[in-house]
């Protein structure tokens, strides 16, 4: 999807946001010609604009109201993968309802009085330098330490608008990795407080709210910072959906510590085959596979989509069919196969 495709898509949230309650508003047409990455200052300055508007609507305790936005289909049906599950956040179309946003007016007013903020002036860079701020120092014992953090994502890592952040280390060392700058030390990470990093990805609260999304944890392996992981959905809103992107191969106790706040587990399962997934990723398969055992039976089956890929020189088709065999026969319901794109 181009900068422009999800730009328009925007667009018509805010159109739509603004038409269900009541708002004097139509958002204006584009007329950027340089590359555009869905958003900017102009697209910013229009959320400035409604968020205002709700946020009076709120505290005059008038309805604010999403609930029209969440069934209406505004992204095109385009999946990114083949998937045996017809459900999978692979598969852009209907934003399907998730629990936590069929909010009572009350619960809706207090989070837009709580979470509205208006962005400043760097909250449209994608850099983790741009949006994190000064830094602090790095033997804070509360910090995370984080790769990135960009807005504005459709369709591969999770249902509705989402912002991922990506986290410093991996345990891994995958050969076609793309994130390899989180463990091969050629970037430094970000140490964060918790507060610092809601205070910048509560930006798109919004759009969080109106398409059923919000945030998803990625890597790097980011269960390595469970602990700070779990600080921050201690004080972010419960109405945004959370997903984590993890390899399983960490301590099973920091996949306990989060599992109850967590909507989705993506796990990614390079292969089934010990010897392919050694050769891969330089480790052994035995841990991350006895967290998926134990992660199924702590959260059930439907709370995980595990990843197969098709990996150029190292696991086949046939490969490929056989490791989704072997999960279904543990329990896994919910399968995307795909073909890794070599680095």
């Amino acid at each position: 999807m181009t900068g422009k495709e999800k730009c328009a898509i925007l667009r018509e949230l805010r159109n739509r946001i603004a038409l269900d309650n009541g708002i004097d508003f139509r958002s204006s047409e584009c007329t950027y010609t340089g590359e555009c990455l869905g958003y900017c200052p102009k697209c910013d300055s229009e959320v400035r604009f409604l968020e205002e508007a709700l946020k009076e609507k709120a505290l005059k305790n008038t309805d604010v109201n999403f609930n029209s936005l969440i069934d209406v289909s505004v992204f095109d049906t385009n999946p990114i993968s083949d998937t045996t599950d017809e459900k999978s956040y692979a598969t852009m179309g209907n934003m399907i309802v998730n629990d936590k946003v069929n909010l009572t007016d009350e619960e809706l007013e207090a989070i837009i009085r709580e979470y509205v903020v208006l962005p400043d002036e760097n909250d449209n860079v994608t850099d983790v330098q741009g949006l994190l701020g000064d830094i602090i120092p790095d033997d804070f014992d509360d910090a995370g330490n984080i790769l990135s953090v960009n807005r504005m994502r459709f369709g591969t890592d999770g249902e509705g608008v989402r912002t991922l952040i990506g986290f410093m280390g991996c345990p891994l060392r995958c050969k076609y990795c793309i994130n390899s700058m989180s463990w091969d030390g050629t970037k430094s990470g970000r140490k964060c407080t918790a507060d610092m990093l809601l205070d910048k990805v509560r930006v798109d609260n919004l759009y969080f709210l109106s398409s059923g999304g919000g945030i998803t944890f990625g890597g790097g392996e980011p269960l390595l910072q469970a602990e700070f992981i779990n600080e921050f959905l201690s004080i972010a809103p419960q109405c945004w959906s959370y997903n984590v992107e993890t390899s399983l191969s960490v301590p099973f106790e920091g996949i306990s510590l989060i599992s109850d706040k967590i909507d989705l587990f993506i796990v990614d399962i390079k292969s089934m085959d010990n010897e392919v997934y050694k050769n891969y990723t330089g480790c052994d398969l035995d841990l991350a596979l006895d967290n998926l055992k134990k992660l199924l039976k702590l959260v059930g089956s439907e709370k995980i989509l595990v990843r197969v890929p098709i990996i150029e020189g190292y696991a086949d088709e046939k490969s490929q069919e056989n490791s989704v065999k072997l999960l279904k026969e543990m329990g896994i319901t919910r399968i995307d196969k795909f073909s890794y794109i070599k680095k």
